[in-house]
């Protein structure tokens, strides 16, 4: 009787199969980890871009507009001389606001927010506000935690009225 031999046997081969296929396997396993923990997280890379975006904003100028009875969003935007009368202003965290020249707000006004970070914020200014005989101050700080100096200034705005003597009569 003749037998046909290989050189290898057939267990031998898939043993080596079975650790080639394994090591790959592993090498996969070990790449998707890294992967994972080393990848820019989406949150990260948009907390990114929201910080430049107050770095560096890219101002929709608003000029001489009378918002009367709207939402108005405030992000991005640079209002100047506008009048704001029992509106909603919204913010939602994606750019600075700022208010120039001589903006006239009516006393009934709602400030909105979708952006959890002023959400929260203002849930502790709620929460210290309502302690009994504590005076809170809002206060924004630099990277390093010291005082960044006020950028605006609050004036009261008063109109002569007609007939008063500065004003002009028959103009």
């Amino acid at each position: 009787m003749n037998y046909i031999s290989s050189p290898e046997s057939v267990q031998n081969k898939v043993s080596r199969l079975l650790l080639i296929g394994g090591a790959a396997a592993s090498i996969l396993l070990y790449l998707g980890v890294a992967y994972l923990i080393f990848r820019k997280h989406p949150k990260t890379a948009n907390a990114k871009s929201a910080l430049e975006a107050f770095r560096n904003p890219q101002w929709e100028t608003v000029i001489r507009r009378d918002f009367k009875n709207e939402s108005v969003d405030l992000d991005g935007k640079r209002f100047w001389d506008c009048t704001f009368n029992h509106v909603t202003v919204a913010f939602h965290g994606t750019g600075p606001v700022e208010f120039m020249g001589a903006c006239n707000f009516a006393p009934n006004m709602i400030l909105s927010t979708d952006c959890p970070a002023a959400m929260e914020y203002a849930k502790l200014i709620e929460i210290f506000s309502s302690i009994p005989n504590t005076r809170v101050q809002h206060v924004g700080v630099d990277k390093d935690g010291k005082p960044l100096p006020r950028t605006f200034q609050i004036k009261e705005v008063t109109r002569p009225s007609p007939d008063s003597p500065g004003s002009r009569k028959g103009d």
